[in-house]
């Protein structure tokens, strides 16, 4: 008798071993597509408002704005790295990151992994709304389409 043949052997533990591997990966990335979200937002607040208090004379200093302003770009860099790095290979992962360090290329970053990681979703039947998709939702969906294959 052969290993392959063992009856102690559980072939279809080995068989779903890859289905679970993918599932982890899509709620890594519905994680990180959320928090990208956020960071999209914060990234408006943090650049769109202010100007336009400026612009109706209510100006806010900036060094009110610096120390939150540079804990978001850490956080933001962080976040759009862990998704490019579950979409894309490290270098480009590594090349969004930096890109989060810039002021306009940041915000084209942050578009274009967005995109990315709403179309990977979408292909697995997961769509993401306004502000994402929440983990919960997507390990239901995620074990309803697993239940019915």
């Amino acid at each position: 008798m052969t290993n392959d043949d063992s009856p102690f052997r559980s072939p279809s533990l080995e068989s779903t071993q890859p289905v679970i591997d993918e599932e982890a990966r899509l709620l890594r990335i519905v994680l990180y597509e959320r928090l990208t979200m956020f960071s999209l937002w914060m990234y408006a607040g943090f650049s769109i408002i202010p100007m336009a208090l400026a612009m109706i004379g209510f100006g806010i200093p900036s060094r009110v704005l610096a120390i939150p302003f540079w804990c978001y770009i850490l956080i933001s860099t962080f976040i759009v790295f862990r998704l490019a790095q579950q979409l894309y290979s490290l270098p480009v992962a590594i090349l969004c990151g930096l890109l989060m360090l810039t002021a306009m290329l940041a915000l084209i970053a942050l578009v274009v992994v967005i995109n990315k990681a709403v179309r990977e979703l979408n292909n697995h039947g997961l769509e993401p709304g306004f502000l994402g998709l929440s983990q919960s939702e997507a390990a239901k969906r995620l074990r309803a389409r697993r239940a019915d294959q």
